[in-house]
């Protein structure tokens, strides 16, 4: 009787952790969903208003596009998570997605712009918001390993795109200034 209960209260804990980390999940697709629908927002600006926004003559659509692209996706997660579809190695692959995301949309954004100030300095302050978010969400995941995949996809993620910024301390944009 005692080792019955024991299983039974083995498994109502292991079902309300489950339920919690999917919950926990949705709460992070959402906003994965309204970040990147902002970015594709913002992606649209830099487009339609290059030289109001950026000061630049042209900037290429493909990141508006890649950003509109990933907020479907993200949007598609988002539905399939509230309707209660989960499985525990969805912890473990969307940080991974995540990070693809990230550096995909900084990548774009890098050639879009070319090599300016605004390239080398502000998407790398977006890697590192996104970076940090990303490897805070493990916690939210509630299995070891998931924590594990977020914290490392966000170091992994802001040491790529750091190889894409020629920025350094030394450039800064107090530079020349008397």
């Amino acid at each position: 009787m005692q080792r019955e209960i024991e299983r039974e209260l083995a498994s109502s804990v292991e079902r309300t952790l489950r339920e919690q980390a999917r919950r926990n999940e949705l709460t992070v697709a959402y906003v994965r969903v309204v970040a990147l629908a902002l970015a594709a927002a913002l992606d649209t600006a830099y487009y339609l208003d290059p030289v109001g926004t950026l000061g630049l003559d042209y900037v290429s659509p493909a990141p508006a596009l890649l950003a509109g692209g990933w907020t479907v996706v993200a949007a598609a997660i988002a539905l399939t998570l509230y309707r209660g579809l989960y499985h525990e190695m969805v912890a473990d692959a969307l940080p991974a997605l995540d990070a693809i995301i990230v550096i995909s949309l900084h990548a774009m954004i890098i050639s879009a712009v070319g090599d300016t100030e605004i390239a080398r300095l502000h998407p790398l302050i977006v890697v590192a918001a996104a970076s940090t978010l990303l490897a805070m969400t493990g916690a939210l995941r509630l299995r070891h390993r998931a924590a594990w995949v977020s914290t490392g996809a966000g170091v992994v993620v802001f040491a790529l795109a750091s190889t894409y910024v020629t920025f350094t301390y030394m450039d800064s944009p107090r530079e020349g200034r008397g």
